[in-house]
């Protein structure tokens, strides 16, 4: 494939990379991590299934010419560093486009592409490294180009099986062909009869024991004040579930209750809406008027 000898001590320095980028993992995995951190991380185990598939299915087939260059161990031993390398870089860019979405599955598996070929660019550059550090030889910059469709082909195959589950497997939701109010509108109506979302949500569960909803990759995050659930759909359709539960949609990643939100403050440069259990919910310019409405309404309320 390729013959030059590689420079020993360049050799070293790809090797001293790659171990860097392990440390990251490992220590990722049980430092304590903010709020975005945090969802980043619980974004990155979700994508797990589709990468450990992605592995085993490349190590198997050996393509771009991997089969003939590598034995079997050496092989998996490439493509696990490979991939799992490359997708801390892709994921990071996936995740801020896709929290970016607002919309319907298209969208994300559009913003997932897209990320996916920005992403495959520094994920290129460790590919590199990895068969530098496994065979020591060098890869002369012409083939740069070719590599990086390599890695873009692998990175959106990847991207497709992590999003096709969320096109295929989403629950039917209730009363789906039902009008429902707008998804920005404050709901100011005093009396809470009928919230289609409590059939997804634990027997027993309460309209007024929902807090917030949180977007977190391609779930959301419920939240009650009897705990946390995750849920296969967008913010907008938990958001046409709630019937006549007041709320406000207060950023695009983020909706609050009417019952738990106890003000909105200044946090830095940005606002948030705090909330009964004290949590800082982000609030973006564009919903700070909806945010500010939904407490007046509250405090006004007897």
């Amino acid at each position: 494939m390729i013959s030059v000898t590689f420079p020993i001590q360049q050799r070293y320095i790809s090797q001293f990379c790659i171990r860097k980028i392990v440390g990251k993992f490992a220590k990722l995995s049980h430092s304590p991590l903010a709020m975005r951190e945090q969802t980043i991380f619980d974004s990155l185990k979700k994508s797990l299934w589709p990468t450990s598939v992605s592995i085993v299915v490349l190590t198997l087939t050996g393509p771009f010419g991997t089969y003939q260059e590598f034995a079997l161990l050496k092989r998996f031993e490439f493509w696990s560093l490979s991939i799992l390398g490359g997708s801390f870089f892709i994921h990071l860019i996936v995740f801020y486009l896709v929290q970016r979405t607002d919309g319907g599955y298209k969208q994300k598996l559009i913003a997932s592409i897209s990320g996916s070929i920005l992403g495959s660019i520094p994920a290129t550059l460790l590919v590199v490294l990895v068969y530098v550090s496994m065979t020591g030889v060098v890869v002369p910059t012409k083939l740069y180009l070719s590599i990086w469709g390599n890695v873009v082909v692998v990175a959106v195959l990847i991207a497709i099986l992590h999003v096709l589950p969320g096109i295929f497997l989403r629950p039917k939701l209730p009363n789906d062909e039902e009008p429902v109010a707008s998804e920005d509108q404050v709901i100011t109506s005093d009396a809470i009869e009928h919230v289609p979302l409590l059939e997804l949500l634990p027997d027993g569960t309460r309209p007024c024991q929902i807090m917030s909803f949180s977007m977190q990759d391609h779930y959301v995050e419920i939240r009650t004040v009897d705990g946390v659930s995750l849920h296969l759909m967008t913010l907008r359709e938990a958001i046409e579930q709630l019937g006549d539960l007041k709320g406000a949609r207060v950023h695009r990643s983020h909706w609050v209750s009417y019952r738990h939100i106890t003000d909105v403050q200044k946090d830095g440069r940005r606002h948030a809406a705090i909330l009964t259990d004290e949590r800082k919910i982000p609030v973006s310019g564009s919903y700070l008027e909806d945010a500010r409405a939904l407490l007046e309404a509250k405090n006004a309320a007897p």
